[in-house]
């Protein structure tokens, strides 16, 4: 995966961040669900260092988290 796709899902809605405080032990760290422009669903964890975001990983989401990503959006569309 290249890093302009991890960038990609910033730009694209819509895009889900959660903070993760079970492996915030150094610093805060989040997870996010995102999509990138040719529609791949991303699985990112991050964390904010002074005013910029740096990404720690990401991959492809998993089939739970693919339909948590769709429910939420589609719950998001109604409202």
């Amino acid at each position: 995966m290249a890093w302009w796709e991890c960038e990609e899902a910033f730009f694209q809605q819509p895009l889900y961040v959660l903070p993760d405080p079970k492996h915030s032990t150094g610093e805060q760290r989040f997870y996010a669900l995102g999509v990138t422009n040719i529609g791949r669903l991303l699985f990112l964890v991050l964390t904010r260092l002074k005013h910029k975001i740096r990404a720690i990983s990401a991959r492809d989401v998993s089939k739970k988290e693919r339909k948590a990503y769709y429910e939420e959006a589609q719950e998001d569309a109604k409202a």
